[in-house]
């Protein structure tokens, strides 16, 4: 439920909030006031195109903000905390800012989202029904949808998605092999690679061991040189480090009498000293034996190394990934020698899954079938309240031969009958716009509980009525309104007088600035409203006791 409107700097909107209630909302006004102004603000606040010429002159930059209540609006409370988007209270404030630049930026509770993510999320839970809106009953997806919802089709609608997911893989595997050049040539290059980089698997799969041998040989002149070296330092018997340190043992334990715990610490430190020292010379020994220089295991290595690095040079990648490149060589290996088998295989699991498919389709068209009548009738009896003849008829032909498409394989298409006189005729063919608008509004009557939109503004859904066929259709919008938010622009005194909440668009001039204000009418400005509706620029005792009525009755 959109509980709170927020405009500001937008053409002639300086700063305007609009709190609004549950049930039926309408909103009124001279023509020329910015009714249409606000409609097309909350239209840019749910995602349209915004033009930089809307910023209110003199401004440089322009906001809308919507607050929504979102407890009733299905699963879209679970969907965004799933999105990690916080919600308060399932209370969610949707804003756009515009700059005098261009730029522009998209909020869900100070949170900044995409224009993608913000237009499905204002989906769920909001519907404007204008002139480029009624258009949509038109399409044949529209209509498909309307039908699908209401025949409560969801659980069939899954299942042939997913026969269909499958039969629509099945087939692009198909298309994608079947695109595949099959060629001797690439076969027994193929083998070639593969034999070739298997002959030095060995080598491939100790790279990393056989590398550090190779950097050891080629050192280990260097490595002899500095053991030599560092037995020396440690061991020589004048001067290295154990002669020195047992002298400094020696040294201490001449005068270790005195009581003195620091000394005795001192000496088990120095003799710990010397064993570590003479195990490093023993440790020292060991290596310079593993390391003698040898020039020919060295030219080995070297060759190997060699072979490796010219063949992943060759393939264009690392030397350590060619035997995760050898695994991709034989799979197309395999793959190729292989592909005449998958590709049968993957044609006969295609007909199977086709015929699956074909059976989740007949399934569906029989609920729609059914569904369709039960809709027509529906549609035709409120079609008939508002001054339109009728019959209403939903045709559905199935379509055997065309191929799998997600939605099924129906036709479907809305036909109607406006005059007695006149054939029955699909009904972009014959409707008019205000016949447009009355037939949106019989389809949300009859379909609105199956829908789940919890607000629904429609922008003057009364055009060209008047007389009783107005009074019915403020009637319908009132028991819309039972379930789902309205919110209605309107000319009509009957429709107006229905209202639990009246709002009147006004324009005025400041400082020679046209600005457009709302305001919320009491019992008694109702009246008045009303009674301006119903007697334009006079107003009359007679007049006011009429709209008296019209609200009391």
């Amino acid at each position: 439920m959109l509980t709170t409107l927020n405009i500001k700097n937008f053409i002639i909107i300086r700063d305007l909030t609009i709190d609004l209630n549950k049930g039926l909302t309408v909103i009124t006004g001279e023509t020329g006031s910015g009714k249409s102004i606000i409609i097309k603000a909350i239209e840019i606040g749910l995602g349209r195109r915004f033009e930089k010429q809307f910023i209110l002159e003199q401004k440089d930059k322009c906001e809308i903000s919507l607050s929504f209540y979102i407890e009733n609006s299905g699963q879209l409370p679970k969907w965004l905390e799933e999105l990690n988007l916080p919600i308060d209270d399932n209370e969610i404030i949707i804003r756009r800012s515009f700059g005098i630049d261009g730029k522009s930026k998209n909020y869900l509770n100070d949170t900044l989202i995409s224009l993608s993510l913000l237009k499905k999320i204002t989906q769920q839970i909001i519907s404007i029904h204008g002139q480029h809106e009624n258009q949509l009953i038109l399409s044949n997806d529209f209509q498909r949808n309307i039908l699908d919802k209401y025949s409560d089709n969801q659980s069939t609608l899954v299942s042939l998605e997913s026969a269909y997911t499958k039969w629509r893989v099945l087939k692009n595997e198909i298309v994608k092999l079947a695109n595949t050049n099959y060629s001797k040539e690439r076969a027994q290059l193929l083998k070639f690679q593969i034999d070739e980089i298997e002959s030095h698997n060995e080598v491939i799969q100790n790279l990393k061991e056989i590398e550090n041998r190779h950097t050891i040989l080629i050192n280990s002149e260097d490595i002899q040189q500095a053991i030599v070296k560092v037995t020396e330092l440690i061991n020589n018997e004048a001067n290295g480090c154990i002669e020195k340190t047992q002298e400094s043992i020696n040294e201490l334990n001449r005068i270790n009498s005195l009581p003195s715990n620091e000394l005795t610490n001192c000496i088990t430190c120095l003799k710990d000293s010397t064993i570590q020292l003479s195990e490093a010379i023993i440790n020292l020994n060991i290596v310079r034996e593993q390391i003698e220089h040898d020039p020919e295991e060295l030219s080995k290595i070297e060759n190997k190394l060699q072979k490796i690095y010219e063949i992943s040079k060759k393939h264009a990648i690392y030397p350590h990934d060619l035997a995760e490149h050898l695994l991709s060589l034989k799979v197309e290996f395999k793959n190729l020698q292989n592909k005449e088998n998958k590709l049968i295989n993957l044609q006969n699991d295609l007909v199977i899954a086709e015929q699956d498919y074909r059976v989740q389709a007949r399934a569906l068209s029989k609920l729609r079938q059914k569904s369709a009548v039960k809709l027509s009738k529906e549609i035709t009896q409120q079609l008939i309240l508002l001054d339109i003849c009728g019959p209403f008829n939903i045709k559905i032909n199935y379509e055997e031969q065309q191929i799998p498409n997600i939605t099924g394989l129906d036709k479907i298409e809305f036909f109607i009958k406006t005059n007695p006189d006149t054939p029955e005729s699909l009904i972009e063919q014959i409707v008019s716009g205000g016949e447009l608008s009355r037939i949106s509004l019989a389809l949300q009557a009859v379909t609105g509980k199956h829908l789940s939109v919890p607000t629904i503004i429609f922008d003057e859904v009364d055009v060209g009525i008047s007389g009783s066929t107005a009074e019915i259709v403020g009637k319908l919008l009132k028991n819309i309104s039972s379930h789902t938010q309205i919110i209605c622009i309107t000319h009509l005194a009957q429709v107006a007088s229905l209202a639990e909440q009246h709002l009147k668009v006004s324009k005025a001039t400041i400082q020679q600035n046209t600005i457009t204000n709302i305001t919320h009418l009491d019992d008694n400005a109702r009246i008045k409203e009303i009674a301006r509706i119903l007697g334009g620029i006079k107003i009359t005792q007679k007049t006011l006791q009429h709209a008296k009525e019209m609200i009391y009755q």
